[in-house]
């Protein structure tokens, strides 16, 4: 069964982070580490999303996200920048 939420630490701060795969976007909440969680982060990606998954695809250390989109028929690669990276 494929995953629409998952928990992984996206930011490299040792504290679990929760994504969303919502119908047409991914929504990150940062987590503090007590059970609590940040500001909402909403990324558009795709429409009808189905599923999300976190693996490193491009070896640099930082977990990037994957969300299938089964209306479309396509998969997002949503690439994670470093903390304080805004380019």
């Amino acid at each position: 069964m494929a995953n629409r939420a998952i928990t992984a630490d996206l930011r490299q701060r040792n504290k679990q982070d929760i994504a969303v795969a919502t119908i047409t976007s991914v929504d990150v909440l940062s987590g503090n580490g007590d059970g609590t969680f940040g500001n909402l982060i909403s990324t558009p990606v795709g429409t009808c999303n189905y599923a999300i998954a976190a693996a490193d695809l491009n070896r640099d250390g930082r977990l990037d996200l994957i969300v299938g989109a089964n209306c479309e028929n396509t998969v997002s690669i949503l690439i994670t920048k470093p903390i304080g990276d805004d380019h």
